[in-house]
């Protein structure tokens, strides 16, 4: 399994997202209404620097120059699971962007709320153990609170739901598939040996991968947005406001909160779970409400009241089945792996057991004459 973290840890990751979240969600509003004018431009100023920094750490020795290194077909000749995230990902916020033309505000926040449910899908489907089944009436709670809250404002528009729908998905599996990869590396690692542990696992390693593919995420960011402003026009993107000192510092700054966030998000994913996650972006939605009516005094109905409870005991709910099978968990000992990791951890043993050899004395070849030697 990846590296465990304690109840303590995760929660202090579930917070640093829901608050660093609000604090972006902020900072976006207050660009686009004082300098962008298009969130396609937007979209793609941050994934351009996004690129930029990660190269000046590389540069720098923040990071090793693997994090930065662009990996587009594996050397099996399949597509690199690095792309697939990253193209899940843009997905969900190229249809999300759509989704909104369509509807309003609330509906696209209750239909965000079907990313629980593909997280939920994913985790049963992959990681399988009693917390998925057990917090079901958690989940299900959260996501009556979140209609209830916003019943006032529903209304159907078909392409609205369908982009809405797609969005939450590619969400959905983009976190899948980042806590997948997180699986297979540590699978390896446990399989081969020390020497690859030590190169493989570790905090350092798990936030190196997963600047990986944020940095894969944004270039295929690049790509995708530059073709849909190409299709939709350059015109009418941003006011002579971000061209100001005060404009572009703006601007660089709020590159720096979104790629911390996107950081946050997937390492939240691949150290707890992408299903916490998911609940995490449900609580925080719930948090915003609370800061307007105490700060902002925002109106609260009774409907939004009853859903904002029920949001809130359902996390509540979640948080401690959760703490329940890591306890127990703890207390059996962590000796299963996943259907996943087995196979892989097959793989690995039979691929290490023909690389080593026989004893220390055998002759560890030479180059060209076949013999291959696992270091």
């Amino acid at each position: 399994m990846a590296e465990q973290i304690s109840l303590v840890q995760s929660i202090l990751l579930v917070l640093t997202f829901v608050f660093w979240a609000a604090f972006c969600t902020v900072s976006n509003k207050k660009l686009m209404s004082e300098a962008v004018e298009s969130s396609n431009f937007m979209f793609l100023m941050q994934a351009i620097l996004t690129v930029l920094y990660l190269r000046l750490m590389t540069l720098a020795g923040v990071v090793s120059p693997a994090t930065t290194t662009l990996v587009i077909v594996q050397e099996n000749g399949a597509i690199a699971r690095q792309i697939w995230i990253a193209m899940a990902y843009t997905c969900n916020v190229a249809f999300g962007l759509c989704s909104l033309h369509y509807v309003s505000i609330p509906v696209f926040g209750a239909l965000k709320r079907l990313t629980i449910l593909a997280c939920w899908i994913g985790e049963y489907s992959f990681f399988r153990n009693n917390g998925t089944i057990l917090c079901i009436p958690a989940l299900l709670t959260m996501v009556t609170g979140t209609l209830i809250a916003g019943w006032q404002d529903i209304h159907f528009n078909a392409m609205g739901y369908l982009f809405g729908v797609a969005s939450s998905a590619g969400q959905g599996v983009a976190f899948i598939l980042s806590k997948l990869l997180d699986n297979d590396n540590a699978a390896v690692a446990k399989a081969s040996g020390t020497a690859l542990a030590k190169h493989t696992g570790g905090k350092k390693k798990s936030i190196e991968q997963v600047l990986s593919v944020v940095y894969t995420n944004a270039c295929v960011s690049i790509v995708l947005m530059f073709l849909v402003l190409t299709l939709t026009g350059w015109s009418n993107l941003y006011t002579e406001q971000l061209l100001t000192a005060q404009g572009i510092t703006h601007l660089l700054l709020n590159s720096v909160a979104i790629t911390l966030l996107n950081l946050i998000i997937f390492l939240d994913c691949t150290l707890n779970s992408p299903l916490t996650h998911a609940v995490a972006g449900n609580l925080k939605a719930a948090v915003t409400s609370v800061v307007g009516l105490l700060f902002i005094h925002t109106e609260l109905t009774f409907l939004g009241g009853v859903g904002l409870v029920l949001n809130l005991a359902g996390g509540a709910c979640y948080t401690a089945v959760r703490y329940q099978t890591k306890a127990a968990k703890k207390d059996e000992g962590d000796t299963t792996t996943t259907r996943l990791e087995s196979v892989v951890i097959e793989t690995a043993v039979r691929t290490a057991s023909t690389r080593l050899p026989s004893s220390p004395s055998e002759d560890r070849g030479n180059p060209g004459d076949g013999k291959t030697v696992f270091l």
